[in-house]
C-alpha cells in the first residue's frame, strides 16, 4: 500500500528544515571564520603599535628629534586596527543575524486529489523533446563537421587563393582516401578526364604574363590524391602537345611508379643529384594512348634526410638542366605539407604550387595551415584543386582561373 500523504508532507517539511539548518549554520560559521581572521590581522597591528611605542620611548618621547616617522606609521596603525574593529563587529552581527537570512519560502502540503499517471501524455513530450534535441545536435555536429565539401570553405580557409578546379569520383561511395586502385591514368573519354583538361586550362592561364613552368603539387596530409593528380595532369599537358616532365620528389613514400607503372627506386631523382647516375640516363619516356608521351624522372633511391636534399642547390640544378633541355612544364610530386617540410624546402626551386584537397575529408583548419606554412617560406601558390567529388555534385564544374591575392 502506498504511505498515508500526511508522512510525505511531514517528510518534505523535516528535509526543508533540516536544509534551512545547515545553510544557517553554514554562513554563521563563514562570517565567524572570517571575523577570526581579522581578528589575528588586529592582534598583529597591536604587537607592531607596542614595538612603535618602545622606539618612541626609547628616542625621548613624542617630542623628540627623529621621530616624526615612527609617530606617523603609528597613527596610520591606529586607522587601521579601526577598520578592521569595524568589519569584526559587521561579521559578527551577521554571524548573529544568519538564522534570519535563510528561511522555508513554503511549507508543503496535502494534494487537493490523488495524482494519476499519464502515459500517452508523457511519451508524446518525451518524444517531442527527443525529436527537437536530435534537430538540435544533427545542426551542432554539422557546424563542428569543418570538412571541405564545397568551394566556398575553400575560399573561407584561404581567402584570395583561387580553386583551379575539381576531380570527380565517379564510382559508388567515395572512400575516406584515395585508394591504390585509383592510382592510374583515366580513360580519355571520361568525366575525369574532361575535369583534368579543365584543369590544365587553369594552370596554363595562370601564367599568362609570368613564367610557370616548374610546378610543384603537393597537399595538407597523405591520401588526398596529390600524386594521381600529378600524373593525369602531366598526361593531359603531353596530350595537347607540350613537351611534360614529371619529377617523383616525394623521398618517403614515392607513388608516382605505381601510376605510371615506373620504378620509382632503382635509379632517378637522388641518384642524379648525388653524380651516381647521369641525369640523362634516369628519365623513363612512358607512352599515352594518343601515340605522345610524357618523361618520368623517378624518386631514386631514398635518402636519410629527404628535405635537406630538396632544399639543396642540387634539387635546382636538376630542375634548371630539365627546363633548359626544352620542357614546357616540369610537374614536382612532393610530400605532403603538414607531416615533413620536405615541400617547404622544395618550394624555393619551383615557380608555383598547386595544393590538393580531398572533398568531405580535408579539413579547413588543415588547409589554412598549409598555406599559412607555405607562405612563411614565400612560396607561390597557384591555387587549390579540389580532388574527390561527386560527380553529381554541383562543385563539379569549371572554376574559372583568378588571381591569386597576396
Amino acid at each position: 500500500a502506498c504511505p498515508p500523504p500526511e508522512l510525505a508532507r511531514e517528510a518534505a517539511n523535516a528535509c526543508a528544515s533540516a536544509g534551512r539548518d545547515l545553510r544557517q549554520e553554514e554562513r554563521a560559521q563563514s562570517a565567524r571564520a572570517a571575523a577570526a581572521n581579522l581578528q589575528a590581522e588586529v592582534e598583529k597591528i597591536d604587537a607592531e603599535l607596542t614595538a612603535l611605542a618602545q622606539q618612541i620611548d626609547a628616542a625621548g618621547g613624542p617630542g623628540a628629534e627623529g621621530v616624526q616617522g615612527a609617530l606617523l606609521e603609528q597613527a596610520d596603525l591606529f586607522d587601521e586596527k579601526a577598520d578592521l574593529k569595524a568589519e569584526i563587529r559587521e561579521l559578527e552581527r551577521q554571524a548573529d543575524v544568519a538564522a534570519a537570512t535563510v528561511s522555508i519560502e513554503k511549507s508543503a502540503g496535502l494534494p487537493p486529489r490523488p495524482d494519476s499517471p499519464t502515459p500517452l501524455r508523457d511519451a508524446g513530450v518525451a518524444a517531442a523533446i527527443a525529436f527537437v534535441f536530435s534537430i538540435g545536435l544533427a545542426f551542432l555536429l554539422e557546424q563542428l563537421d569543418n570538412r571541405i565539401k564545397s568551394a566556398d570553405q575553400i575560399e573561407r580557409a584561404a581567402p584570395g587563393v583561387p580553386v583551379l578546379g575539381s576531380i570527380p569520383y565517379s564510382g559508388g561511395r567515395r572512400p575516406s582516401k584515395v585508394r591504390s586502385i585509383d592510382r592510374e591514368l583515366v580513360a580519355p573519354t571520361s568525366p575525369a578526364a574532361e575535369a583534368y583538361r579543365t584543369l590544365a586550362t587553369s594552370l596554363r592561364f595562370s601564367s599568362l604574363g609570368k613564367e610557370k613552368r616548374v610546378i610543384l603539387v603537393t597537399s595538407s596530409s597523405g591520401g588526398e590524391g596529390k600524386t594521381t593528380v600529378t600524373a593525369n595532369l602531366a598526361a593531359v599537358l603531353a596530350e595537347s602537345g607540350l613537351r611534360v616532365v614529371v619529377v617523383s620528389a616525394d623521398l618517403r613514400r614515392p607513388m608516382l611508379g605505381s601510376v605510371l607503372h615506373v620504378n620509382d627506386t632503382e635509379k632517378g631523382l637522388t641518384s642524379a643529384m648525388l653524380g651516381d647516375d647521369d641525369l640523362s640516363s634516369c628519365f623513363v619516356s612512358v607512352p599515352l594512348p594518343s601515340g605522345r608521351s610524357l618523361l618520368v624522372l623517378p624518386a631514386g633511391p631514398l635518402p636519410h634526410e629527404p628535405a635537406v636534399l630538396l632544399g639543396s642547390d642540387m634539387f635546382g640544378t636538376v630542375l634548371d638542366r630539365i627546363k633548359r633541355a626544352g620542357a614546357d612544364f616540369i610537374l614536382v610530386d612532393c610530400a605532403p605539407v603538414l607531416p615533413v617540410s620536405d615541400p617547404l624546402a622544395a618550394s624555393r626551386h619551383v615557380d608555383g604550387v598547386i595544393v590538393m584537397a580531398l572533398h568531405n575529408k580535408t579539413r579547413q583548419q588543415s588547409l589554412a595551415e598549409t598555406l599559412e606554412r607555405l607562405d612563411q617560406v614565400d612560396a607561390e601558390v597557384i591555387g587549390v584543386v579540389l580532388n574527390g567529388v561527386p560527380a553529381k555534385s554541383n562543385l563539379y564544374g569549371y572554376h574559372g582561373y583568378r588571381p591569386h591575392r597576396r
